[in-house]
């Protein structure tokens, strides 16, 4: 009698993923133009954009990414954008006040 064939197992290797490095940037909209440097000695990185020398600043740890440092740029960007709204608004609410009050005294 024969035997039964042994049925092979395949060995399925993973793919590591990698982080990106170069990023978009937000003033520009260019793709793959903001590079991350990072100096872990001096804990401090460094986002600079290629084409319109955009930079951002600041300190790291051990554990932080180029990714890292790319969002946080973007969350302070956003940041900003929503306080110059807000401001902006005001003055145009003030402006229609004082329109109303002209219009009626």
């Amino acid at each position: 009698m024969g035997r039964r064939k042994k049925s092979t197992k395949k060995i399925v290797v993973k793919k590591n993923t990698t982080l990106d490095k170069v990023f978009k940037c937000p003033f520009c909209n260019h793709d793959k133009v903001v590079e991350c440097t990072m100096n872990k000695k001096e804990k401090t990185a460094r986002l600079l954009c290629r084409m319109c020398d955009v930079n951002y600043e600041m300190t790291i740890n051990y554990l932080t990414e180029p990714i890292d440092v790319y969002t946080d740029w973007i969350d302070e960007c956003e940041a900003v954008n929503a306080v110059d709204a807000a401001a902006e608004e005001h003055k145009d609410d003030e402006q229609f006040i004082d329109d109303q009050e002209i219009a009626e005294g």
